[in-house]
């Protein structure tokens, strides 16, 4: 029976870092379907930042990991969660103070958009 080839999933897009949810749910799914959860941390931590794009370089580098953090999977991942929750915080409370009652939107449909916009943002960061 011939291999399924599995396309990785497009570059990250460093500019709206609130879709890093989602990219990484692509990217995860692509690593259990192509069989890259089984290669070593190394493997998957190059496929990562690989895939990512160059810009994933530059970031992972500022994270001062050890030589055998930079081959756990897990923890690389942890820290680019970790990075990118930072910037989706500043992203989050910008939609929400720059948000303003449409023309014709009621009362209560701005108020509940408010509310959804106020769920993604962290209180006190």
């Amino acid at each position: 029976m011939a291999a399924l080839h599995i396309n990785p999933p497009e570059n990250f897009t460093f500019s709206t870092p609130s879709y890093w949810s989602k990219w990484k749910m692509r990217f995860e799914r692509y690593r259990i379907a192509s069989g890259l959860s089984t290669k070593t941390g190394n493997e998957q931590v190059n496929s990562l930042l690989y895939i990512m794009g160059e810009q994933a370089e530059d970031i992972f580098s500022s994270f001062g990991l050890s030589e055998t953090e930079q081959d756990d999977f897990d923890t690389v991942l942890k820290k680019f969660n970790d990075h990118f929750v930072k910037q989706n915080t500043i992203f989050e409370r910008a939609q929400f103070n720059k948000r303003v009652q449409l023309d014709g939107e009621s009362v209560n449909k701005f108020i509940t958009a408010l509310y959804t916009l106020a769920e993604h943002c962290v209180q006190g960061a």
